[in-house]
């Protein structure tokens, strides 16, 4: 899949892989026993570095941003609750991805445990050096800021 989205690109296009991870008991819990439409109980992820190392492999890796630590399963639970107890699930679910947030900022080492890796990447312009960015370590930062925000990273200048 990697090769044929760096086929279909053109030199400097951008592409986004957002992909469950390994690392997560949680979530390895929750895809075999609250199988969703998007989760097939069967389905084997790969560990977070793994996925960086495997996009690097074709694309430069502009960021690499691990999601849901504590509040993976949460989801999964607010559907299958009754009407009158959501809101409270809802509530539950925003501090725990904010704890999320904080703790994969704050501990970096933490990202192998994540989800989800939501990895942004350009395929080379023609006659340009790969980039050799810290693409998995981003800064947190970068790590909060939505591409196109303010507060997200440039992607003038790197080529």
């Amino acid at each position: 899949a990697l090769r044929e989205a760096r086929r279909v690109l053109k030199p400097g296009g951008l592409v986004r892989f957002q992909e469950p991870t390994s690392g997560n008991p949680i979530a390895n819990a929750a895809r075999r026993r609250f199988p969703t439409e998007r989760h097939d109980p069967h389905e084997r992820p790969l560990a977070y570095d793994a996925y960086v190392d495997a996009v690097r492999r074709h694309f430069d890796v502009l960021e690499a941003r691990p999601h849901f630590l504590l509040s993976y399963l949460i989801p999964h639970v607010v559907g299958r609750l009754r009407p009158d107890r959501r809101g409270f699930a809802r509530a539950l679910t925003r501090t725990l991805a904010a704890w999320d947030r904080r703790l994969l900022a704050a501990l970096p080492g933490l990202r192998s445990r994540a989800s989800f890796v939501s990895i942004l990447a350009r395929v080379p312009l023609e006659g340009s050096v790969p980039f050799a960015g810290d693409g998995h370590q981003a800064t947190p930062a970068r790590d909060s800021a939505p591409l196109g925000s303010s507060r997200a990273p440039s992607l003038a200048g790197r080529s």
